[in-house]
């Protein structure tokens, strides 16, 4: 009885698992990268891009919205003027364009930056990808984190928002080498200025020392 009830237990909680993952109708994703890579230390005066994916995964939106606080206020400077928007993988959207600029835009009410993405799309359906691409630079020293909820707006009664977060840490600087970011692994082997591994180098003065006792003891 007992190993029956522990297998129905097992297959409720596996039920429940990817139940609320395929019932997720919103979800948001947000990174700070550098070339291309997430970063993990930087350093004031660092130009590096802020990146929010937000998905409509099964369900529509109206006044589909995104807020994005950054934590200290003044932990990433943001340029406007070249934040850019991507409906679907198609054309990206300038901040500044004539006619579908303004989207992105500092909001005193929320004291957060507000993506009006309703502004470009209106009604969003179903399994639908919106990017934001916004260049930062690097303010502050410590923790730098920034947050971002994806929604609709209050009087739409629609699904659950969906928040992403991400966190580096700011350094003091590394010898005036403002464009340096960090994202070495732990694991990773130091280098020398060479470019060769220590540990060759390392191994090959182990093989040298061998070579040398073993021709003495010959």
């Amino acid at each position: 009885m007992i190993k029956q009830l522990t297998v129905f237990l097992v297959i409720v909680s596996i039920a429940i698992m990817f139940g609320g993952t395929a019932s997720a109708a919103l979800s948001v994703n947000v990174t700070v990268d550098h070339n291309g890579q997430p970063v993990k230390v930087a350093h004031p005066g660092n130009h590096d891009v802020l990146n929010v994916v937000a998905k409509t995964n099964n369900e529509s939106i109206q006044n589909p919205q995104t807020l994005i606080k950054t934590t200290p206020g003044k932990g990433l400077k943001y340029d406007t003027s070249k934040a850019l928007m991507i409906v679907n993988g198609g054309k990206a959207i300038s901040n500044t364009d004539p006619k579908h600029g303004g989207f992105f835009v500092w909001s005193d009410q929320d004291e957060s930056w507000f993506w009006a993405i309703s502004q470009i799309t209106g009604a969003v359906g179903p399994n639908t990808t919106l990017k934001l691409i916004v260049p930062v630079t690097v303010n502050s020293t410590g923790k730098i984190s920034t947050d971002a909820i994806f929604e609709g707006s209050i009087m739409d009664n629609g699904p659950m928002p969906a928040e992403s977060a991400y966190t580096f840490t700011s350094t003091a600087n590394n010898g005036g080498n403002n464009n340096a970011n960090t994202n070495t692994d732990d694991n990773t082997i130091p280098m020398k200025d060479t470019g060769a591994p220590l540990a060759l180098g390392a191994l090959g003065l182990v093989s040298l020392i061998g070579g040398t006792l073993y021709s003495r003891r010959r």
